[in-house]
């Protein structure tokens, strides 16, 4: 799985989203910090005339983040800011209430937000902290935002993970993240299985030049070290989620819901980690209840 992971790694598409009027479409966007994907996300979104939402923890950075799009969109409407913390399902219910009050209708909402920790920690709700912040919150989002369209923003790293897609795993850094980003993709599928009324894109972005994931041992750093020839910048990882964002659903398959940044449309094969069928059922239910979510 390792080797699979770095092989794709090495060498990195250049796939490129293609421009599309959101004239009137309302878009969230979390984790739109400057220096990442979510941000350039956002503003390409806003100059394609978006509403762009950034759903955010920093209130100040997000106020400058907004002002930057802002500057570079003019003509085209403002962002808006919300206070978010993802690791937190009640600040995530509280910002997807005030969403929902100043927009009742969500298009898209981009589960962009996530973390790598270097020390093991839990949530305020006693959930793991990478699973918390980069799972449980934006779940939280996909059931009180109802949005026309979920992009889930995961990535190949989920296939060096151990399969379990646990809540309460009890590693750290780049493994809790793996983690993480396979119980995104399992979400995801899972989503689609039960026949959700919503849009479902999970989407790998590439590997992003960027102090997002550093190595915190031996193996870690060589699989760094083998991928870093092919790392792409923020504007490139982003293309990934601008296409899934505003792609007609004519460009949805049936036989996938994982867009690649170099091979496009992927189907993951039988034995993949985020092919557990039991296992995504038992998640989405996990997730549920500690949402306190009743369907």
């Amino acid at each position: 799985m390792a080797w699979r992971v770095a092989k794709d790694m090495m060498f990195q598409g250049n796939f490129k989203a293609r421009e599309v009027d959101m004239t009137g479409k309302t878009v969230v966007v979390t984790g739109p910090s400057r220096g990442g994907i979510g941000f350039e996300t956002a503003l390409a979104l806003a100059r394609q005339g978006a509403t762009v939402l950034l759903a955010a923890r920093n209130m100040e950075k997000a106020t400058n983040d907004a002002e930057a799009i802002a500057v570079e969109t003019p003509g085209k409407v403002k962002p808006q800011i919300f206070k978010c913390d993802v690791s937190s399902i009640g600040s995530a219910r509280s910002c997807a209430e005030q969403i929902f009050q100043e927009h009742p209708v969500v298009d898209v909402l981009i589960n962009n937000a996530g973390a790598v920790f270097d020390e093991k920690g839990s949530s305020e709700d006693d959930v793991e902290i990478t699973f918390a912040t980069c799972v449980v919150g934006h779940h939280m989002l996909n059931f009180l935002l109802k949005p026309v369209r979920i992009v889930w923003v995961t990535g190949d790293i989920y296939a060096i993970s151990d399969g379990s897609a646990n809540p309460n795993f009890k590693g750290k850094g780049v493994s809790a993240y793996a983690n993480a980003c396979l119980a995104r993709l399992m979400l995801a599928r899972e989503m689609k299985r039960r026949g959700i009324d919503t849009e479902i894109i999970a989407v790998h972005p590439g590997v992003i030049k960027s102090q997002f994931i550093k190595p915190k041992n031996c193996c870690e750093g060589c699989l760094m070290s083998i991928c870093v020839c092919g790392r792409i910048d923020v504007v490139a990882g982003a293309q990934s989620s601008i296409y899934a964002a505003t792609c007609p659903s004519s460009d949805l398959r049936e036989d996938t819901i994982y867009f690649h940044n170099k091979y496009g449309w992927y189907v993951l094969t039988p034995n993949d980690l985020a092919m557990k069928e039991s296992r995504s059922q038992a998640l989405f239910d996990e997730c549920d209840k500690l949402c306190n979510i009743s369907r």
